[in-house]
């Protein structure tokens, strides 16, 4: 009778004590804090990259919406450059340019020129028929630019997010001018508008 009061008797000491909890709580937790910690940084560096790519591409809209003399593959090219310096996380971000205007007769928007530095090609009228529902209400004749970045993001962390292609697309008028002309060089017959 006094071994099974003994054993009783331990037991229930055994598991009134409390020595040792916090360890054994933290070695439980730890793991899903950690998962936690990471997942908030990854989706913090997700959604911050998604600002820079976005923001970048207003830039480079904006500053074709500014330009009152013609646009040439130097400039193109000096917009790409700014894309590379605005796009830290892709080592080879794309660009699309395309001037269009609307033509009421035909009831479609027309491409005058486009141009890109990248792998998508340039936007045909065609093209520009699939994206009618992202482009606003223009009125006839009335010209816009259409701006497109792609940037490839890779997470930092393999948390299950998986990495994407970030696009932007921005539609902005010309300030200064009603139309945005292309031109290879000097020469006229080479102007595209």
């Amino acid at each position: 009778m006094m071994i099974s009061q003994f054993v009783k008797k331990l037991f229930q000491d055994w598991k009134s004590e409390e020595d040792g909890a916090v360890a054994v709580e933290t070695i439980l937790m730890l793991p899903i804090l950690a998962w936690t910690y990471f997942a908030m940084m990854q989706f913090f560096h997700a959604y911050r990259h998604e600002s820079i790519s976005f923001k970048a591409n207003i830039t480079i809209a904006d500053m074709f919406s500014r330009e009152a003399d013609y646009i040439s593959p130097s400039y193109i090219d000096g917009a790409k450059s700014l894309l590379d310096f605005l796009s830290p996380i892709d080592d080879d971000p794309e660009l699309r340019v395309t001037a269009f205007r609307w033509n009421e007769d035909d009831d479609e928007y027309q491409v005058a020129w486009s141009k890109e530095r990248g792998s998508r090609g340039a936007l045909t009228t065609d093209d520009l028929a699939g994206e009618t529902d992202r482009i606003p209400i223009m009125y006839d004749g009335e010209m816009a630019l259409l701006v497109e970045t792609w940037i490839d993001y890779e997470p930092i962390f393999n948390i299950g997010m998986t990495g994407r292609e970030m696009n932007a697309f921005t539609v902005i008028s010309p300030r200064f001018t009603t139309q945005v002309c292309y031109n290879v060089g000097n020469d006229p017959s080479t102007q595209e508008c």
